[in-house]
């Protein structure tokens, strides 16, 4: 049997983000802990308790389930929509916010995201970035790519515009 602890957490989102940010440390009786991305996690917002789970224990579910929004007791559960193999690197989106160039506009969290220039007009059409080495090419952090293109093998291809 693993375990996991949960730690406190001021808010949901602040759980959200240690699961997309951190991995979870699972302890075995009498061995040393391993680490593995988190792809789900456990909130409850009364007692402001956080879990991260990893793969293999995203379908557990704790008890009371938190039955009313109203008050708040019992346990709400969450499963990551896509892994971050997938969504591009803390580092590269670090690097997008830092240049105050562009605004994020939506992460698409599959590698995809679209981002809109702060000096233009806000119903500007938004710019699709890809920071997925098969669009952009070896050595490549980002490449813009056409708005209606996906990574697929086949059809519209997301190719550096």
């Amino acid at each position: 049997v693993e375990c996991s602890v949960g730690d406190s957490a001021e808010s949901l989102g602040t759980c959200a983000r240690r699961c997309h940010n951190q991995r979870v440390r699972m302890v075995r009786a009498n061995e040393a802990a391993a680490t593995y991305p988190c792809e789900a996690f456990a909130w409850n917002p009364m007692l402001r308790h956080c879990l991260l789970l990893p793969k293999f224990a995203r379908s557990a579910t704790f008890k009371p389930f938190m039955s009313s929004f109203t008050t708040g007791n019992g346990w709400q559960h969450f499963s990551l929509r896509y892994t971050k193999e997938r969504s591009c690197p803390a580092e590269v989106m670090q690097k997008i916010h830092d240049s105050r160039l562009v605004h994020l506009v939506r992460d698409k969290q599959n590698g995809h995201f679209y981002v809109r220039r702060n000096d233009c007009h806000h119903r500007s059409k938004a710019i699709k970035v890809s920071c997925r080495q098969r669009d952009c090419g070896l050595g490549q952090d980002l490449c813009i790519v056409p708005r209606h293109c996906h990574s697929g093998w086949f059809g519209n291809r997301c190719k550096p515009i």
